[in-house]
C-alpha cells in the first residue's frame, strides 16, 4: 500500500477511484494551502526587486541619451564654426557663429573649448566638450561631482571657397 501512494499517477493529482486518503494527502493539502498564502509576500518582494532595475535600466538609458545628445551637438557646433569661417573668413565671427550653435544645442559654455586653424587649402575647426553624466538629471544626487567627464573632440575640416 504505501508503494502506491508515491506512484505517478498520485504524484501528478490525479487520484484513482477508490484511492485510500492518508495522512500524506492532508499534509500535502496543507502544504499547498500555506504555499497560496504567503505568496503575497514573495510578489511584493519581486514587484521590488524588478522595479529597482527598471529604474536602473531607465536612468541609465537617460544618462546615454544625454551623452549621445552632446556628442552629436559638438559635431554640430565644430560644423557651422568651419562652415562659418570657409564662407566669411572671418575667425571671430565664425567663433561667435559656433558658440552660439553651442548654445543651441544646449551646451555648457564653461565646458566648451572652440579652436580653429587655417591654412592655405581651408580651414579646421575643433570642438573639445567635456560631458558629465547625471548633470542635467539629477545634480543633487550627486552634490555636483560628476561620476566620469566624458571628453568629446569633434573636427570638421572645410575647403576655402573662390569669391569672385
Amino acid at each position: 500500500m504505501a508503494s502506491q501512494l508515491l506512484t505517478v499517477e498520485y504524484i501528478s493529482g490525479r487520484r484513482r477511484r477508490g484511492f485510500l486518503k492518508t495522512g500524506l494527502d492532508r499534509i500535502v493539502r496543507t502544504k499547498r494551502t500555506e504555499l497560496i498564502k504567503n505568496r503575497d509576500g514573495v510578489i511584493f518582494i519581486e514587484l521590488v526587486l524588478v522595479l529597482s532595475i527598471v529604474t536602473v535600466i531607465f536612468l541609465a538609458t537617460v544618462t546615454f541619451s544625454f551623452l549621445f545628445t552632446d556628442y552629436y551637438g559638438a559635431q554640430k557646433v565644430a560644423r557651422e564654426g568651419a562652415r562659418e569661417a570657409c564662407i566669411s573668413k572671418d575667425i571671430a565671427l565664425a567663433r561667435q557663429r559656433a558658440e552660439d550653435a553651442a548654445w543651441l544645442w544646449g551646451l555648457d559654455q564653461d565646458r566648451l573649448l572652440i579652436q580653429f586653424m587655417q591654412d592655405s587649402k581651408g580651414v579646421t575647426c575643433t570642438v573639445h566638450y567635456v560631458a558629465r553624466p547625471f548633470s542635467r538629471t539629477f545634480p543633487e544626487l550627486l552634490n555636483d561631482k560628476p561620476l566620469k567627464d566624458y571628453h568629446f573632440q569633434s573636427v570638421a575640416i572645410y575647403p576655402w571657397t573662390k569669391k569672385d
